[in-house]
């Protein structure tokens, strides 16, 4: 399962409560399985990790909060950062997590889920904006597994 700009997307939506956000102003239905909130942060988080405009993308970029990631990124980075970083844009901070994988291994106790390993970019990336890693993440979502 590839994770990708998600670990960049998802703690951002989580910090801004999103889901709960959405979840206070329309009722869930009880038999439902996840809350509307949670389908909805789902779709925002798939938009702004593969953003795809047909037409206006610059207005799209400036209203959908991606360029927040920009600046965030960009106000972090240390005085000795080089070009390359400095010019780093939206669309290319979740690039960087292109190859970042969550590994799903089937144990006798069931489904566990790993992280790979950050690259020094990537975690690099996660500290300027101040985002949790995909370990981080996992461990407060999902319980311990048994040993």
């Amino acid at each position: 399962m590839a994770f990708g700009g998600l670990a960049v997307i998802a703690p951002r939506l989580e910090r801004m409560g999103v889901t709960e956000i959405i979840d206070q102003h329309l009722p869930v239905d009880p038999q439902a399985e996840f809350g509307i909130g949670a389908v909805l942060s789902l779709f925002i988080a798939a938009r702004l990790s593969s953003p795809v405009a047909l037409s206006n993308a610059a207005g799209w970029a400036a209203n959908s909060g991606a360029d927040l990631i920009q600046r965030t990124n960009r106000r972090q980075l240390p005085a000795d950062a080089t070009v390359k970083q400095q010019r780093t844009t939206t669309p290319t901070l979740p690039q960087a997590f292109r190859h970042h994988a969550l590994l799903v291994q089937t144990t006798r106790h069931g489904r566990t889920v790993h992280p790979t390993r950050l690259t020094p970019r990537q975690r690099a990336i996660l500290q300027r904006l101040g985002t949790p890693s995909p370990a981080q993440l996992l461990s407060r979502q999902l319980p311990r597994p048994p040993t």
